[in-house]
């Protein structure tokens, strides 16, 4: 966090919420301005921000069953793939690498790339909306390692959880998205129906990383639920 965001109200709620903060110093933070248009989303990028290193992380924080990696402007480095455990589960949320991000201007795609902390996922997740329209499912899939799932959310239409074999998808899950009391702002859906789909794994356990531990209605729950309120 830069220095603003160190006073962040944010902040506070997290901290009565019980979670442990360790804020990390850095002389700039991403900042962006949303616009919802007819047309989408019309997204500029204020602040780029800067990369975040990796810290001296707490012994009981390397002992974690899981580890959730949501960086928004690509400031997570591929050093971050050693920091984690062998043992434990890695979700990715894959939209903050595919941001194009210049001080002032719109913020453009980038074509998905391979990097050691997308291959040491177990689950990755994205919105199709920070896709080209022009890439396709198939192209994604040689990015993460067999026995990885993605999911690829789209909105209100729901999404897909794919499993992936040694050759490709060995199983594909459409679902359906959870009804809601009226959308008020998209911004941060993604992030969180991810975050409740690996909290759904860990509840069930770490054993075998299959679809059947994640709820997927759990999952779409907690994405209709944001989109009610403010981002």
């Amino acid at each position: 966090v830069e220095a603003e965001a160190r006073e962040a109200a944010e902040l506070d709620l997290l901290r009565g919420a019980g979670v442990d903060l360790m804020l990390v110093p850095l002389p700039e933070g991403p900042v962006f301005l949303n616009e919802e248009t007819p047309g989408g989303r019309r997204q500029t990028c204020i602040r780029p921000g800067v990369p975040l290193p990796v810290p001296l992380l707490p012994e009981s924080w390397q002992r974690a069953s899981a580890w959730s990696m949501v960086p928004v402007a690509g400031e997570v480095s591929d050093d971050w793939a050693a920091a984690i455990p062998a043992e434990a589960m890695v979700s990715v949320a894959w939209q903050g690498f595919l941001r194009r991000l210049v001080a002032g201007e719109l913020v453009s795609r980038k074509p998905p790339q391979p990097s050691p902390l997308l291959w040491r996922a177990d689950i990755v997740g994205d919105s199709h909306h920070d896709l080209d329209p022009a890439t396709t499912l198939e192209s994604l899939f040689p990015l993460l390692r067999p026995g990885a799932h993605l999911l690829i959310t789209q909105g209100w239409e729901g999404g897909l959880l794919i499993a992936l074999g040694e050759d490709g998808p060995a199983e594909t899950l459409r679902y359906r998205a959870a009804e809601t009391d009226g959308e008020v702002d998209p911004t941060g859906a993604g992030d969180t129906f991810l975050a409740a789909l690996l909290s759904t794994a860990v509840h069930h356990g770490i054993g075998g990383h299959q679809h059947r531990r994640f709820d997927l209605r759990v999952a779409a729950a907690a994405g209709s639920l944001v989109v009610e309120a403010p981002g």
